[in-house]
């Protein structure tokens, strides 16, 4: 067995693949693609468009995702679409979480909320008010609670559980906490329906 996966697995990684002001994996042609951002930052930038694979917590994050959909389609032998619902909202905070696990960063993709913001504001007010006075995207370390909280928004609502899982961390440490949440998801079996 490689880690949790059971059989070693390759996720390649495409700069610049988007016109999208995101990234994200894709679990159909299991890659991650990453975007750019509609900003001048210097001599990194290409045609005046920022990409985000400068981002380490960006890619980082990513593969948070590729890891919980190889271990949750591996176990249910089919894939689970992760929209805007509670599992989305899952996926979004264990990849949070895992981008904390190995870079330690409290506080995921500064730069990208600076350069964000105001697409942010357009598009999400609602999650907007809530990150307005944030440095970073999505801080790890917050007080979020799920019966206050929840928005309905798989981002704003995966940041419940990193917040908890960073709690856990806390006392038992990062990379123990990652182990503590990927180790039941080894223990689906096909046939599950939770």
């Amino acid at each position: 067995q490689q880690g949790y996966l059971t059989k070693p697995t390759d996720i390649p990684v495409y700069s610049y693949c988007s016109d999208m002001l995101n990234a994200f994996y894709h679990p159909q042609n299991n890659i991650i693609c990453v975007g750019h951002l509609f900003k001048t930052l210097g001599p990194d930038s290409l045609n005046g468009m920022a990409s985000l694979a400068l981002d380490a917590d960006v890619i980082v994050h990513e593969f948070g995702h590729g890891i919980f959909d190889h271990m949750i389609t591996m176990a249910k032998d089919e894939y689970i679409s992760f929209g805007n619902d509670l599992m989305g909202a899952l996926n979004e905070g264990q990849a949070d979480y895992f981008a904390h696990a190995v870079t330690g960063t409290e506080n995921l993709a500064p730069w990208m909320m600076i350069v964000q913001k105001e697409y942010i504001k357009k598009l999400y007010p609602t999650y907007y008010d809530r990150i307005k006075d944030q440095t970073a995207l999505r801080p790890i370390k917050n007080n979020l609670k799920l019966d206050k909280d929840f928005q309905g928004e798989i981002h704003a609502d995966g940041s419940i559980l990193a917040g908890a899982l960073f709690d856990i961390a806390a006392t038992a440490g990062r990379i123990e906490t990652l182990k503590l949440w990927l180790e039941p998801l080894t223990k689906l079996k096909s046939d599950s329906t939770d």
